[in-house]
This record gives C-alpha cells, sequence and structure tokens, in this order.
C-alpha cells in the first residue's frame, strides 16, 4: 500500500518534469549508445535530489535499481558525458524549470507583496588544480604561498516565496569578480525573466553597489537594493551624516521583534531619508535606509551591534517600513536557506562529482535543479506544518522510500523519459 508521504513525492515528482527532461541539450556522443542522454540526466538530477555527494556514490546507489527511473551507466562513461555537456543548454534547462513553476503559481510571493531576488556570488570549488578556464588562482598564507584555484559563480535565487529557487546559475570568468560579472548576469536574468512578473526587485550586498550597475537594473524597469559600505565612499558618508543624527533624534520607522541570538536577544530598526534622491549623479537614487542592529543586555541596558545602510530606486510608498525590514532580512536568504544548504546538504564546495571539462559548471546546474526540485517538495507541494519542518535529510529519506516503491513496483512508475 502507498502511504500518503509517497502519494505527495509521487505527484509532485511527476507533474514536475521540465527540471528531469534535458529538452534542447546537445548529446556530445558521436556514436549512438544504450543509455539516452535522457535517461542519463534524469539519473543525474534524480540522484542529487536526495543528496548524493559524490558520483560514485549516485552509480553505486543506480546500478542494482536500473530500471525506467535509473539507468546503469558507469561511473567513467557518467563522468565523460557531464563533462562535455554544454553549460549554457543546461542552464536553459534549469531556466525552462523556474518558468513552469511561475506559471503553476508556486511561486507567488510570500509575507511580501513584491516579487523580489537576491544575486550573490560563491566559491563552489576549491582544488590544487585549475580544471576549467574559470578557476582563479589564489595564494594559501603559508610560507610557500602555495597556489590554488577557485571555481565561482553568480546566482539569483527568488527569495520573496515560499520556497528560495534558484533562478539563474552564472559562472565568473577567472579575471574578473562578482562585481564584474554583474551585467553578464543581471543581463541573463533580465532577459529571461524581466517581461513577467517574477521579480520587481534585485537585491545584492555590497559588494555589487556602484552606479553603472544601478543603473542597469533601474534602466530594466526593475527596482534595486545595494547595501552600502565603504566601496562607495561619497555615497556612504553622506548617508552617515544624514541617518546616523536622525538615528539618535527621531523614533524608528519599524521595529522587528526582540530574538534571541548568539550574541543575546536583538531587535532590528529602521529610519529612511529620502534628502539624497539624485544624489551626486544617482539620478534613480529614491531612499536610502539605515538598519540598525540594538542588542539588550541582561541588565536592560542597550549597545549598538551593527548600523547597516541600503540604497534603492524603489518609489517611497511600494514598501511599508515593517516590510523595509522584511526584505532587508530576506537578502540573507540566498545565504542561509540556498548556500549552506548546498554546502552541508550536498557538500556543494567538495567537488566530488565532475571536475573536468564542463563538469563544475553543469554539475552546479543539476545541483541547482536537484534543489529546486527539493525546496519545492518541502515548501510548496507539502502544504502541512510538518512538511515544512522537516529537514533536508528527512525529505532526502521519504524520497528515497518513493524510489524504492517505484523499482519494486512496475505499475507505480512515472513516466520521466
Amino acid at each position: 500500500m502507498v502511504g500518503l508521504n509517497e502519494r505527495v513525492i509521487q505527484k509532485h515528482v511527476e507533474t514536475r518534469k521540465e527540471g528531469l527532461q534535458p529538452k534542447g541539450v546537445t548529446d556530445p556522443r558521436r556514436k549512438k549508445s544504450k543509455y539516452p542522454l535522457a535517461h542519463v540526466w534524469q539519473t543525474a538530477v534524480l540522484t542529487l535530489c536526495i543528496l548524493m555527494k559524490s558520483m560514485r556514490s549516485a552509480t553505486e546507489y543506480t546500478g542494482d535499481r536500473r530500471g525506467r527511473l535509473f539507468c546503469g551507466i558507469r561511473r567513467t562513461a557518467f563522468s565523460d558525458l557531464i563533462s562535455r555537456l554544454d553549460p549554457v543548454e543546461a542552464v536553459a534547462v534549469l531556466h525552462r524549470q523556474v518558468h513552469a513553476e511561475h506559471r503553476r503559481k508556486a511561486l507567488r510571493p510570500d509575507g511580501l507583496p513584491i516579487g523580489v531576488i537576491a544575486i550573490d556570488g560563491r566559491a563552489n570549488w576549491t582544488g590544487d588544480e585549475e580544471v576549467n578556464e574559470y578557476c582563479q588562482r589564489s595564494h594559501k598564507d603559508d610560507a610557500d604561498k602555495t597556489p590554488y584555484w577557485q571555481y565561482r559563480t553568480v546566482r539569483a535565487v527568488l527569495i520573496s516565496s515560499a520556497a528560495r529557487l534558484c533562478i539563474h546559475d552564472h559562472p565568473i570568468p577567472a579575471d574578473t569578480n562578482d562585481m564584474g560579472v554583474f551585467p553578464d548576469a543581471y543581463g541573463v536574468v533580465r532577459a529571461e525573466f524581466g517581461g513577467s512578473d517574477l521579480f520587481e526587485v534585485a537585491s545584492c550586498d555590497a559588494g555589487f553597489c556602484s552606479l553603472a550597475n544601478a543603473t542597469l537594473v533601474h534602466e530594466s524597469d526593475k527596482a534595486y537594493i545595494f547595501g552600502l559600505k565603504g566601496n562607495q565612499p561619497e555615497l556612504h558618508q553622506e548617508a552617515q551624516r544624514i541617518l546616523l543624527p536622525q538615528a539618535e533624534t527621531e523614533a524608528p520607522e519599524a521595529c522587528t521583534e526582540w530574538e534571541y541570538e548568539k550574541v543575546g536577544k536583538v531587535q532590528r530598526r529602521l529610519w529612511r531619508t529620502y534628502e539624497m534622491a539624485g544624489w551626486n549623479g544617482w539620478y534613480h537614487l529614491r531612499q536610502v535606509w539605515l538598519v540598525r542592529k540594538v542588542l539588550r543586555r541582561k541588565d536592560g541596558s542597550e549597545v549598538v551591534v551593527e548600523d547597516r545602510f541600503f540604497v534603492t530606486n524603489l518609489p517611497v510608498n511600494r514598501l511599508t517600513a515593517a516590510e523595509v525590514l522584511e526584505v532587508v532580512r530576506r537578502h540573507w536568504c540566498i545565504e542561509n536557506d540556498c548556500y549552506w544548504t548546498l554546502d552541508t546538504q550536498w557538500a556543494e564546495d567538495t567537488g566530488w562529482w565532475v571536475r573536468k571539462g564542463n563538469g563544475l559548471l553543469v554539475c552546479s546546474v543539476l545541483r541547482m535543479i536537484a534543489y529546486n526540485v527539493v525546496a519545492l517538495l518541502k515548501r510548496v507541494h507539502g502544504k502541512s506544518v510538518d512538511w515544512r519542518k522537516r529537514s533536508w535529510q528527512a525529505i532526502a529519506n521519504l524520497i528515497k522510500e518513493y524510489y524504492h516503491l517505484a523499482v519494486m513496483s512496475a505499475a507505480w512508475l512515472p513516466s520521466f523519459v
């Protein structure tokens, strides 16, 4: 008898085939193989859905479960095929997955009135060899200055929906950084999703903040929220000059509830200024925000822990003060919900899947497709509170049980390929 959990997973997987089908991805093999690309792609995504951390463990798992669900391709052939796929074509599958979820209304804003994406960079892999042209060389802080290489990407994650889906994955060339690749990465996001209502705001940390990047977002008819620090010294100093005295003399527009963190009981408070609108060439700038983090000591006294500044072209009344604090808080979902999960659950930074050729690039996309499938199951399709409270590993174990039943009962196998 099929249990309730398995039925939920069955319905979820059967109705979300877009990421499991490599439509538009070219098979680089010259000779026809007994393992079609569609079957290999499906095997890769489904094993990633159960948090397989290496290709060896994936092929060992699928070896005695081959059938319509998994193929029996060996590790060397699997690795070789993945390393030769076109990463641009793979990203197009990720985009198609997001478009399908948007059409299903699974990505509607949850707790916010508008769609918001967070864009941030990360190092996906670190190793002692240059495995592709995107790997950037660095040196360790030791006596020999030992070299090492990193493969890095910029990702866009939808932080306004219940499931924090990755909507784009963009490699960072070795000769540039997060800010330098932003125009290209955002250009793809704008071309792919800019015509829809998927998002209205792009949120980025201070490392991306520049007049050129802000203008790029503004001229695409979207809003930006950039963190503001010392890399924009004149803008930062002016924000401090106006907002810090305001914070000492005026009550905050909004405050969060007191929350317990490692340092103790903290609260975040908001002040806004409109005096800097159009300041010093930032013709689209409308607001500057100060979000102050305050710690309450055991004796009841308060101390300022941190002041963070933000610039935005959002119209004054587009978000309430409370919603501003929520958006600022949500930005870190790209770290806490997405990147942290990839590191702890998928061990992404180890690069144990495929490193040669295009392996790191393609596996990064495959992992994001699998992450999206599991995130949607955890936060959207599994509607009960119990489902949403389950850990990533608990969800993966339930998916494994579904795989076991699917393999045991041919009549219950979904038609993926």
